[in-house]
């Protein structure tokens, strides 16, 4: 367990995610009153601390390919 990096449970995470929507034929459509928000505009609103985790819990891409996994 210890030589588990946090990237690759991330990469394992979105893989079964992205799986699991392939079978899924839900087709969501925002309400007519929704508002497209950025995170400049939600840092705004929030305070010092709210601030600092919001920053540390955004997200970037992963540099290596997703893990290939074995059918079962």
């Amino acid at each position: 367990m210890k030589n588990l990096r946090m990237d690759r449970i991330y990469d394992y995470m979105f893989h079964l995610i992205s799986e699991y929507s392939k079978l899924i034929d839900f087709k969501p459509t925002p309400p007519s009153t929704a508002l497209e928000v950025c995170i400049d505009s939600v840092l705004c609103y929030a305070d010092d601390k709210q601030r600092l985790f919001l920053s540390k819990s955004n997200v970037v891409p992963s540099q290596a390919p997703p893990c290939t996994l074995k059918p079962s």
